[in-house]
């Protein structure tokens, strides 16, 4: 799917008794607003609405700007953050998030869906972030949709693909 001032990007294609897990690939996934956080949220009712309890997802991220390390992490959030505590910048110079997430547990009731992955982005000060991370969904459901959203204004441009791993 490919953003063009877009609220969110939700990925509803979910074959469960096909797929056993799920991988999504962002490419240069950009913010309207500068200094913001990247959002990542799940489904069970084939996205007609998403969890974003305050306890709904775990997560947690490490990587490095600049030559310095930075990290973010929650116990309990209502949603899993892809990016570090440093923002993303939405300068003409920078430019947005890519890499790759997989997605796993998403067909099972009886564990937590879990995503792991790399991606870089590019921070308010036109750095890029190099960032190692996972997430989970905190109960165990059977999750047939993803929503993608900035914590603020839309997703200006960049594109993400999802493929289903047998």
């Amino acid at each position: 799917k490919t953003a063009s001032a877009s609220a969110t990007l939700d990925f509803t294609e979910f074959n469960n008794a096909v797929y056993r897990r799920y991988e999504f690939e962002l490419e240069n996934v950009k913010p309207a607003t500068d200094n913001i956080d990247l959002y990542m949220r799940t489904s069970t009712d084939s996205g007609a609405s998403y969890d974003a309890g305050a306890s709904d997802y775990a997560y947690g991220s490490s990587g490095t700007s600049a030559g310095s390390a930075t990290q973010t992490a929650s116990a309990a959030a209502t949603a899993i953050q892809i990016n570090t505590a440093v923002a993303i910048g939405n300068a003409a110079s920078e430019y947005g998030v890519s890499g790759e997430i997989v997605l796993t547990g998403a067909p099972s009731v009886s564990v937590f869906t879990e995503m792991r992955g790399h991606w870089t982005y590019w921070n308010t000060a036109g750095a890029m972030v190099q960032v190692a991370g996972g997430g989970a969904r905190l109960s165990a459901a059977d999750v047939d949709a993803v929503r993608f959203l900035f914590s603020s204004g839309n997703i200006t441009s960049g594109t993400i693909r999802m493929y289903g791993v047998i």
